[in-house]
Formats: C-alpha cells, sequence, structure tokens
C-alpha cells in the first residue's frame, strides 16, 4: 500500500511544523538508543537454564520426548515450505 508524501512538508492547520516533527525525531532516537543500550547489557543466554540442562545431563536424568522433537521437526518443515 503506497502512503501519499507529495505535501509531507506543507503546514497545514493540525499538523506539526518542521521544528516539532525534529525535536520529536530526537526524542525517538534518545529512547532508541537507551533502549538499545538497556538490550546490550541483558544476557541473550539463559544462565539458569543452561545450568539446569548441564547438571542433568551429568547425572543422567536429562529426559528426550522424542514425540516433542519431532513435532518441532515438522513445524519448522511447515514454516520452510510457506
Amino acid at each position: 500500500m503506497a502512503n501519499d508524501i507529495s505535501n509531507i512538508n506543507s503546514s497545514k492547520p493540525g499538523q506539526a511544523s518542521d521544528n516539532e516533527h525534529t525535536t520529536s525525531s530526537q526524542n525517538t532516537e534518545e529512547k532508541l538508543k537507551t533502549l538499545e543500550q538497556q538490550l546490550g547489557q541483558e544476557s541473550v543466554v539463559n544462565e539458569q537454564k543452561v545450568a539446569h540442562v548441564r547438571a542433568a545431563l551429568q547425572s543422567g536424568s536429562y529426559q528426550v520426548d522424542p514425540e516433542k522433537i519431532a513435532e518441532k521437526m515438522l513445524d519448522l518443515e511447515s514454516n520452510i515450505d510457506d
């Protein structure tokens, strides 16, 4: 769907001025930078879950559900075919 942007910079009543757009854009950029920094500080790996699985593997108590694995493989295959 195409958007008409032919008069995007024209000043019409009820529309923000270029100065307001710039301020809004700067605020958005600042928020994005802050979020990026916060995300960069968080670990991508769930250390607790890794430790739990590692301990289960070492003790021999880790259970594999072949039906669940097959289900996930079929789901993946059906998503790839789309």
